[in-house]
């Protein structure tokens, strides 16, 4: 019998498992207000904007400049950060829009380099 071979860790999530497009932000005023009003921090992987509102469902953004290299790499990088967040991603209460900016030396970064980069800034916000 041929048994069915483990998916690498970059291979797609089940449709039922992917992060809802209704927690996804996508117009560019939702994401400039984020940018232009909410509190930064930054490593050298990312830049992570986060907007206060209680009131408000947690939505996400996430940007790959093209300075980042080709297309392909710029969609790779943006899978894994979407992936990241929805699997390991816990903003501290109070927290309802943010938006992940990945910096030039994330293209190189593995996908643990890269989580350990987001749970960094998403516990910063807390201090």
């Amino acid at each position: 019998m041929n048994a069915r071979p483990t998916p690498p860790q970059d291979a797609p999530a089940p449709r039922d498992e992917r992060l809802p497009r209704a927690r996804i932000l996508r117009r560019r005023c939702d994401i400039q207000e984020v940018r232009n009003d909410g509190e930064r921090r930054g490593d050298r992987l990312m830049t992570l904007f986060a907007l206060r509102g209680a009131d408000r469902p947690v939505m996400a953004a996430f940007q790959t400049p093209k300075r980042l290299g080709p297309a392909v790499l710029r969609n790779r990088v943006r899978r894994r950060m979407r992936e990241i967040f929805r699997r390991a991603v816990n903003l501290p209460p109070g927290w309802s829009r943010v938006v992940w900016t990945a910096r030039p030396a994330a293209a190189g970064a593995g996908f643990d380099q890269l989580r350990a980069s987001m749970l960094r800034l998403s516990t910063k916000l807390a201090r």
